[in-house]
């Protein structure tokens, strides 16, 4: 099945071959809210692509003045950065192929008027912490984004893979999770202390969460509402996430 297209280990997001008809693809993504697609760019380009990141981000930190023109925010920020990307050079053809390899499937989700809607690569050094499980926009927002999220070096265990809970961009599921949350805050001492990573990392595992492991190149796809959240990075290897965000024509969440 779509589910398991391939062996895998049952803790880890299944990869789908590009060769999956779209359509059902596409259900599975509507389903689940996530999909693992293999191969969406070629290791050459996906190598290419984290070069000019590692470029882009010298020239962000040493331009700390005007962190806001080149730094998105995001949680746990310790060795992690989301750099915002100029649509031009080897990440432009990275986007280009990658675009060329999901479109169908895209476009049975969120129709092919579909709008580019951000642009960045989220990397995470070695010792960053695991971030709070989070969505990227509220289950009452005005509209949703699609995420597809690129590998462009190899993921392994140790890197801290991206977690995500399929099924969970649902209004039940972020009610319980909030109630799950507000506890461990009041049990901790607030929403950054590691105590609070910790217990949601737990409502996490509870609730089905797999782990993002694949090679250069392999992606994972996701609806904004669901929950997620980056690994620690116990190696000593950078990990480069290049993303893509669409939205819906007239819908524009304000979570994001």
């Amino acid at each position: 099945t779509l589910h398991q297209p391939v062996p895998v280990l049952s803790d880890r997001v299944s990869l789908v071959p590009l060769s999956v008809a779209s359509t059902e693809a596409a259900t599975v993504l509507v389903s689940d809210g996530v999909l693992g697609v293999r191969n969406v760019l070629s290791t050459a380009s996906a190598a290419a692509a984290a070069a000019e990141v590692d470029e882009a981000l010298r020239v962000a930190i040493a331009n700390v003045d005007e962190e806001s023109r080149y730094l998105g925010s995001v949680r746990d920020r310790t060795h992690r950065w989301d750099l915002r990307l100029h649509f031009r050079g080897a990440v432009k053809a990275a986007v280009l192929e990658l675009v060329a390899a999901v479109s169908p499937m895209v476009a049975e989700v969120i129709t092919d008027e579909a709008l580019v809607w951000e642009l960045s690569c989220l990397i995470s050094d070695p010792g960053a912490p695991r971030q709070q499980l989070h969505a990227d926009t509220k289950i009452d927002d005005c509209g949703w984004l699609l995420s597809i999220f690129v590998a462009l070096q190899d993921i392994t265990s140790d890197m801290g893979g991206t977690v995500i809970v399929p099924s969970s961009h649902r209004a039940s599921v972020h009610t319980d999770f909030k109630a799950s949350c507000s506890g461990a805050v009041n049990n901790c001492n607030g929403d950054g202390d590691p105590c609070v990573r910790e217990l949601d990392h737990d409502w996490a595992m509870s609730n089905g969460a797999r782990h993002f492991e694949g090679r250069a190149g392999d992606a994972v796809v996701f609806d904004s509402r669901v929950l997620h959240c980056g690994g620690a990075n116990a190696s000593t290897a950078r990990r480069r996430m290049l993303y893509v965000t669409w939205r819906i024509p007239f819908c524009e969440p304000r979570g994001s």
